[in-house]
């Protein structure tokens, strides 16, 4: 008896029926013979010991495997009461891919530094334009659909076209803490050289957490809000994708700084030691999975690059000098650590809300 199915391809969805009799060779002769596969795409399946998403593969094995090996369950907001089948393009020009979410919202590769990126709810300008908008959506242990043909970044964040953002930073300090929020290219100013969070005797060698909603330019000043664009829109080549659309966000333990009226806070205390690494029973540093919670389809997503949104009401206080004077390149130094993030926008709203409610419902923290 032949069983109705919503087969997305990419993030494009058509009703196909199958036979639970039939292989999963079957379901691609069927549907390579419509136009709807190709050589380069491949099905995902829930890796029963892990519970992750994974490519099937090889297609040779296809034949072995029914059709229900690659369902995924009924989702309550479409039409029809449906299972899924999902396939992904390997294709070496454009894989898609899978990831995982943070499990606070943060990228936390060590406990004393984290980095979140939210919609901007602050200043009224981007409440405007935010409104209706979904939240970003953070993805680390980021992996290519083609393992030979792997992407350019291992931590993103997926935006609608045109959100305006906050970064939500955490990081320890001795006496505070240095923020700089920088790309290797940028179409306007560096998001952020420099500010400092301070801190007074009672919380020397604390965490603490600050939102950046603006440009700092000059931190005295009114400054621009950080809207992300599609690389598109801006008329940037696909050549300069990773060097617009990578940021660095670091931070650095402050030793000493001097208020306004000349008082000097300092604390001699060191970073903390910590390790973020997984080790197998040889103690080698044990290689991602190759799979995930959560898949973006190659055909929803383009790359995106902050650039100057409308004005921030956001300012910053007044401190007269601190030490160091620039971030440190070594954690001894102070460095307390960094992250590269690669920025992504979805192409349309409808791409959005397949891939976020229907594709990965349950497994992306919006």
């Amino acid at each position: 008896m032949a069983t109705n199915y919503y087969v997305y391809i990419g993030a494009k969805s058509t009703i196909e029926s199958f036979d639970s009799t039939e292989t999963l060779a079957d379901v691609r002769k069927a549907l390579t013979a419509k136009g709807l596969m190709t050589t380069t795409d491949a099905f995902l399946y829930e890796n029963e010991a892990t519970s992750l998403k994974t490519v099937y593969a090889p297609q040779s094995a296809e034949k072995n495997h029914p059709v229900s090996l690659a369902t995924f369950p009924a989702v309550a907001s479409l039409s029809e009461d449906y299972e899924l089948i999902q396939i992904v393009s390997t294709s070496a020009t454009s894989p898609s891919f899978l990831g995982d979410s943070p499990a606070d919202n943060y990228f936390r590769p060590i406990p004393q530094f984290g980095v979140s990126v939210s919609l901007n709810m602050s200043d009224p300008a981007a409440k405007v334009i935010n409104k209706d908008m979904f939240e970003p959506v953070l993805l680390e242990s980021v992996q290519s659909s083609n393992p030979d043909a792997p992407i350019s970044f291992s931590n993103c964040v997926i935006v609608q076209k045109g959100a305006v953002v906050s970064f939500d930073v955490s990081s320890w300090g001795a006496a505070g803490w240095g923020l700089i929020i920088d790309a290797a290219e940028t179409t306007s100013t560096s998001i952020c050289p420099g500010i400092f969070i301070t801190y007074d005797n009672d919380n020397f060698g604390s965490i603490e957490t600050t939102t950046l909603d603006r440009y700092v330019g000059n931190a005295t000043k009114s400054g621009d809000t950080i809207q992300i664009e599609s690389n598109a829109s801006l008329k940037l080549g696909s050549q300069y994708n990773v060097a617009y659309s990578t940021i660095t966000v670091k931070t650095f333990s402050l030793s000493e700084w001097t208020d306004s009226n000349g008082k000097v806070y300092s604390s001699s205390l060191q970073i903390p030691s910590s390790t973020s690494e997984t080790l197998d029973d040889k103690g080698n540093v044990a290689p991602p999975p190759p799979s995930g919670q959560s898949d973006v389809p190659s055909n929803s997503v383009g790359s995106g690059t902050p650039v100057s949104g409308p004005k921030s009401k956001q300012t910053f206080g007044g401190i007269s000098s601190v030490r160091p004077t620039s971030c440190p390149a070594t954690r001894s130094s102070g460095l307390v650590d960094q992250i590269e993030i690669y920025f992504l926008v979805f192409d349309s709203k409808a791409d959005a809300d397949t891939v976020i409610k229907v594709l990965n419902k349950g497994t992306m923290h919006i």
